[in-house]
């Protein structure tokens, strides 16, 4: 008993070591929330995705996909190409929230990282309705520019 209980121990240990490597899975709201506090990206634009397809088989909750968009609007910063590749679906174990694979004509809005040199442009990147949700600036930046 002692070596089937030990067995099923280091199964149930692996088993959840995905789970652990995301030490805590934050909202839309409060990943953006502790960025605009930590200063972690200089710029945020309205992107219209051209083009999305997976990039790797699935691998548990884990579907990558990657995107190219054109920048069709700063809110905030600046940024110099007019088109920007981001990927996402990496799964839970990074922290990843599950957005699905964007179709071509979504809107997004992409935050691009402060220092590039980290070899990231896209720090983060959200439907436009989960960024307007989650992130005041924002709403508020949209609501300024249909005035227009």
């Amino acid at each position: 008993y002692a070596r089937l209980a030990a067995t099923i121990g280091c199964a149930l240990a692996l088993a959840s070591v995905p789970a652990q490597a995301c030490r805590v899975r934050l909202s839309a709201e409060e990943n953006l929330h502790g960025a605009y506090e930590k200063g972690n990206f200089s710029s945020v634009a309205v992107v219209t995705i051209a083009e999305a397809k997976y990039t790797q088989q699935p691998i548990s909750d884990a579907h990558p996909w990657s995107a190219t968009a054109n920048v069709d609007l700063l809110l905030l910063g600046s940024f110099e190409p007019n088109t920007v590749t981001f990927e996402r679906g990496w799964g839970s174990a990074a922290c990843d929230d599950g957005q699905p694979l964007a179709k071509a004509g979504e809107k997004w809005i992409v935050y691009f990282w402060k220092y590039p040199e980290r070899g990231q442009l896209v720090w983060a990147s959200y439907p436009l309705e989960v960024a307007s949700a989650a992130d005041p600036m924002v709403e508020r930046s949209l609501k300024l520019y249909m005035r227009r």
